[in-house]
């Protein structure tokens, strides 16, 4: 690839779009050492400049074969809801987190699909040849979203925003739930506020190729 065809980039830590930061990392548990050392996933934010653009500001370089995480994080005045998906594969459909009504900002490591269970390998992500196109896009662009949540029940307790905790009964348990129930999102299904969107384009590399090949850093 010449250099006026290199993507031209910057290394990032994560990705951030108003109250949404996204990381993406080897899961630490299912990779080798050389992973580890050699195999990190290195994320991009585009320079857009002149013609020679792409669609997306947000490019993620990894290896086929990768265990790999995400870390979300986010807030909201009870907690947020959040979703991980391509359009042929949904990580995360719909989970929640509570932050019990401080709305301070929270952060969820998720290394594993949430309906299956099964950790997320990049080579659920077909690597690329070098056309892009609409076909490639709906194959690779994986989205993030985040919303907030305005309330929640878990255990015997209520949360709303701004107010103590409201108690709903007795309990003899002394097994703390991780279960929230009852929560309370944006009405305005047509209209929904979310607290941020990224779209990031998986660049899957293959066992020989290396990143400076395909975009300038």
């Amino acid at each position: 690839m010449s250099d006026e065809e290199k993507l031209k980039g910057s290394k990032c830590e994560y990705f951030k779009d108003r109250d949404l930061q996204v990381e993406v990392s080897l899961n630490e548990g299912l990779s080798s050492e050389d992973d580890r050392i050699y195999h990190k996933p290195t994320l991009v934010k585009l320079n857009q400049e002149g013609e020679n653009t792409w669609y997306f500001d947000y490019v993620v370089f990894l290896w086929e074969g990768s265990y790999i995480s995400f870390t979300i994080t986010s807030k909201g005045p009870c907690g947020y809801g959040f979703k991980i998906f391509t359009i042929k594969n949904t990580i995360v459909n719909r989970l929640y987190v509570g932050n019990e009504g401080n709305g301070q900002e929270l952060k969820v490591p998720i290394n594993r699909y949430n309906n299956e269970g099964d950790p997320i390998l990049v080579k659920d992500f077909q690597y690329l040849d070098n056309q892009i196109n609409s076909n490639v896009l709906r194959n690779h662009l994986v989205n993030v979203v985040t919303w907030p949540i305005y309330g929640y029940e878990k255990d015997n307790y209520k949360y709303r925003p701004g107010l103590d905790r409201v108690r709903l009964g007795s309990s003899n348990s002394q097994k703390k739930s991780t279960i929230i129930s009852n929560i309370i999102e944006d009405r305005d299904k047509l209209n929904l506020i979310t607290n941020g969107s990224i779209h990031m384009f998986f660049y899957v590399l293959k066992e020989n190729e290396k990143i400076e090949d395909i975009c300038e850093l």
